[in-house]
């Protein structure tokens, strides 16, 4: 009795939720009320434009709010925009098939309703017709069961290098196959990679078919370019001369990213250019001080715009100097996208990860490993598979003090493939080892590995790394650069005055606040 009133209290609670996630909150009754009166009758330029603007429409009041803003200040014609459904592929673990199955049929309805939900919140910006390019016909069908032959002896040496009509999708398979099928690596005999291959090719067929009946499309806005949910659609525009843009929402981002078939991501700015801006800069002492201020102020567990991203500031004040390793290595969470990251010598953050561990204990090294403090629920799982598999490697709790690391007079070097924490090791003077594309990339600490065995032989003499004050300098400034410096193609000038990238989407008052600055502009 007592465990049928715990699954009854169970799935009270899970219908709560779900009834929850599928109604509109008073925060997004309020967008919707303001958006629907918004420059209402501001589309005196636009009566005679004949292009179409494809919008994405992500569950995500932000991208609602940058969205009709860029509508509003490009002048678009409110008869001329479209929408583009995202959610093609949706998370899906590994169970018993008879689960899988089951999970699959319950996420086809819980998103049919989302979708209905969301379709009318996006109304309020005039985006009234909404196409899902995953959806299943007769041709689109027919089209993927005859392509999909070609990948059905795939190897997973070849998984990186798969396209579509010369278009590449291989990378964008990967990155959807770790964060949805929620496992750290590849197993290419999984018939889950062959249903995303199998629905990549509907999603291929139905924007190509899309296309040759709207020849007019002009412009496409996206939230994000990875995985298959966004990447796909883009690669495909870009092809056919239609013009991308991204829209992301941290501090250190743009407002706008305009993508090419160079520049498929787009998600970080450019480094390089950034510190070409901070040599010509003649004022450089007044934006390393302002730089090292902000920093302090993280290190004071305050608030900061660098770490918005993060799910709390982990940092806490701290004068203790019991730290007993030289190295730490900084983990990153398995289920991101390692190949929109830029991951290259390595398959997946779980190779990269094994490949360190191995070399650590071969060698001796005195390095602790850190798993990342915004680690998913299946990456926590997986660092404790790490923990029992690997008993002689050193852990450190996820959320462990980050400052009491810094100042430790033994610690010397920290270990992470791109992240946050390669300036912040500098901030403490101490030393970074990185695989690539980064904040402080081009200060040259160490030349960039683009081999296993050049990073094998940066980890064996990690504390062989140094840092001089010109590096520390150098940081700051590229850190001003990287949250102040905004290269947007778009010039988003009410998204920068309302400060849109502080709307925390969960908090009513947030909302309220950024609605009150936006009236100015109405």
């Amino acid at each position: 009795m007592f465990y049928v009133l715990c699954l009854i209290e169970y799935m009270n609670n899970y219908l709560a939720k779900v009834i929850e996630l599928l109604r509109i909150s008073n925060g997004e009754s309020k967008i919707i009320s303001f958006l629907s009166s918004f420059r209402k009758n501001n589309n005196k330029k636009s009566k005679l434009d004949k292009n179409l603007y494809l919008f994405q429409v992500p569950m995500d009041p932000y991208f609602l709010m940058i969205s009709k803003i860029i509508i509003t200040e490009e002048n678009y014609n409110k008869k001329n925009i479209i929408g583009s459904w995202p959610y093609y592929i949706k998370p899906n673990k590994q169970r018993f098939f008879f689960f899988q199955i089951f999970h699959f049929i319950k996420n086809k309805l819980f998103f049919f309703f989302l979708k209905k939900k969301w379709s009318k919140i996006y109304s309020s910006i005039n985006v009234n017709q909404i196409y899902d390019f995953s959806r299943l016909s007769f041709k689109s069908i027919f089209f993927a069961i005859k392509n999909i032959k070609k990948y059905q002896k795939i190897k997973k040496s070849d998984i990186l290098n798969l396209k579509i009509d010369g278009i590449l999708i291989g990378d964008l398979i990967y990155d959807t196959y770790i964060r949805y099928r929620c496992v750290p690596t590849l197993d290419y005999s999984d018939f889950f990679l062959k249903y995303i291959i199998f629905k990549s090719l509907i999603v291929f067929y139905n924007i190509e078919d899309f296309l040759k009946n709207n020849k007019n499309i002009k412009s496409y806005f996206s939230s994000y370019a990875s995985y298959i949910n966004h990447g796909l659609v883009i690669r495909v525009l870009l092809k056919h001369g239609v013009d991308v843009y991204i829209l992301p929402k941290e501090y250190h981002q743009n407002f706008c990213e305009k993508l090419t078939i160079k520049k498929k991501y787009g998600s970080f700015k450019n480094y390089n250019d950034l510190y070409k801006k901070l040599k010509k800069n003649k004022n450089k002492k007044r934006i390393i001080k302002i730089a090292e201020k902000n920093l302090k102020s993280r290190f004071d567990g305050k608030f900061d715009k660098g770490l918005s991203y993060m799910k709390k500031n982990f940092y806490k004040p701290s004068v203790k100097d019991d730290f007993p390793f030289k190295g730490v290595m900084f983990l990153h969470d398995y289920y991101d996208a390692p190949k929109e990251a830029g991951l290259k010598i390595f398959n997946d953050f779980y190779d990269w990860t094994e490949f360190s561990i191995n070399i650590i204990q071969n060698n001796n090294l005195d390095i602790a490993l850190k798993p990342h403090p915004n680690s998913k629920p299946e990456s926590i799982e997986f660092n404790e598979y790490l923990i029992k598999k690997y008993p002689k490697i050193n852990f450190i709790d996820k959320d462990f003090n980050n400052n009491i690391i810094f100042n430790s007079k033994n610690f010397k070097t920290g270990i992470s493939a791109f992240g946050s924490v390669l300036y912040e090791l500098i901030y403490f003077n101490k030393s970074p080892l990185y695989l690539g594309n980064n904040l402080i990339e081009p200060l040259k600490i160490i030349e960039t590995p683009h081999t296993k065995n050049e990073y094998k032989q940066l980890l064996i003499n990690y504390d062989k790394i140094r840092i001089n004050e010109q590096h520390k300098k150098d940081m700051l400034g590229l850190y001003y650069y990287y949250l102040n410096y905004d290269e947007s193609f778009l010039k988003c000038k009410i998204a920068k005055k309302i400060d849109l990238k502080s709307l925390d989407c969960q908090n009513l008052s947030s909302i309220k606040t950024i609605l009150n600055r936006l009236k100015k502009f109405n």
